[in-house]
Parts: C-alpha cells; structure tokens; sequence
C-alpha cells in the first residue's frame, strides 16, 4: 500500500506541474528493507534526498533499488545516474561528496526545463 501512495503522491506531482511533496516518506527497496526521504524538484527535475544524511538519491530500474546518485556527462550537459550503491539504514554514511555535487542540481534543472519549455513551442 505504502508503495501504490508513493507512485500516486509521484505522478499527481508530474501531472499537476506543481513541486514534490515535501513530507518525509519512507521508501522501500526490492528486498523489503526501507528508508526515509524527501522527494524534491518539480515536473521538470526531481529527486529523493536522504533524510539521514542528504545525500542525492535515484530509482536504478535494472536494479530495482534506489540507489545513490552519482554525476556524469552527457551530450547535453551533467546527469544523475545510479551509483550501484543501494540506500540502506545500514548503509547510514553520507555519499554525498563521493558520487555527487548538489551544487549541479540547478544546473541539471534548468536544462531539463528549458527542453521541455522548447518542445511545448
């Protein structure tokens, strides 16, 4: 149930343009172990940032695990993509400054609205 409120509370925020829900939720790996974080972003950008330690998290759909995020360049510019590390309550170390810059976030942003922005013109 918790997974169906997390799709739902996802794709309400993409349909109506609006910023992610700022609560704290808890999310579930593939092998049922959890973890709780923060969606943030828009209909353009988001991401779930880690409530234990900030760090930058993203969903690997081959893994089937969230994932921390790492950047890497792209045609268009930088990207977030999954690390391999899986977010665990175990795993409670910040990988933050490992895989990835926060200060890169508004960059990732404003490419990704403006392409959108562009498409709908």
């Amino acid at each position: 149930m918790k997974k169906i409120s997390i799709v739902f509370a996802i794709l309400l925020t993409l349909l109506n343009a609006s910023p992610a829900y700022n609560g704290v939720i808890e999310f579930q790996q593939k092998d049922g172990s959890t973890f709780k974080g923060v969606l943030n972003g828009d209909e353009y950008f988001s991401w779930v940032e880690g409530k234990s330690d900030g760090s930058i998290i993203i969903y690997n759909h081959d893994s089937k695990n969230y994932e921390y995020a790492m950047l890497k360049a792209v045609n268009e510019g930088l990207d977030l993509f999954p690390s391999g590390v899986k977010v665990s309550m175990e795993n409670n170390v910040s990988h933050s400054s490992s895989f990835f810059n926060k200060s890169k976030l508004y960059e990732i942003w404003t490419r990704k609205r403006k392409k959108i922005v562009e498409k709908k013109k």
